[in-house]
């Protein structure tokens, strides 16, 4: 999960449409894996990209199942903190394989 202080939003950003607000930064308060996921949608002649920052399997799900023949998710990165890793620090590498698992009452745990 990602906090955002009101320090760091930029004001004035009208020209990135109605509804959104904009960041300078975000923090990550837990030590939690994270997907860095590259979207793209094509409108016309161009293709848009973006990035977005998941810390929740159902919002990647929901990402997922919104694509489209214009809307695609073309790459996903795992960012995993030392202790899942094994290594010295913090890791971005790309997704390989994804799976949910269920406990005994069929609650993911994810």
């Amino acid at each position: 999960m990602f906090r955002t202080h009101l320090k760091a939003e930029v004001k004035g950003a009208g020209a990135f449409g109605d509804g959104l607000r904009v960041w300078r930064y975000v923090e990550q308060a837990i030590q939690c894996p994270w997907l860095y996921v590259c979207c793209t949608e094509e409108s016309g002649d161009v293709t848009l990209s973006s990035m977005l920052m998941i810390a929740d399997m159902s919002a990647f799900e929901d990402v997922l199942s919104q694509q489209t023949e214009r809307l695609r998710v073309e790459n996903v990165l795992l960012v995993s903190p030392r202790h899942l890793n094994r290594h010295t620090g913090w890791l971005m590498e790309g997704l390989v394989e994804c799976k949910r698992s269920m406990n005994p009452t069929f609650k993911a745990l994810s």
